[in-house]
């Protein structure tokens, strides 16, 4: 879809960009701020690494 997507952008073409959200998309049950989201990625992956690190 890259291509696609970068043409359609190109052309000027807006009403052909695609932006696929997945299945996860219907997850989402409340906007929340960016900053909110950010802190928690960053808190899972800081999680995951720390018991990933312990395994090796």
């Amino acid at each position: 879809m890259d291509d696609f997507n970068a043409a359609a952008a190109a052309a000027g073409r807006w009403d052909l960009h695609s932006n696929p959200s997945g299945v996860g998309g219907g997850l989402l049950t409340k906007a929340k701020p960016a900053r909110e989201i950010v802190a928690h990625l960053v808190k899972s992956a800081s999680e995951s690494i720390s018991r990933l690190a312990g395994s090796i």
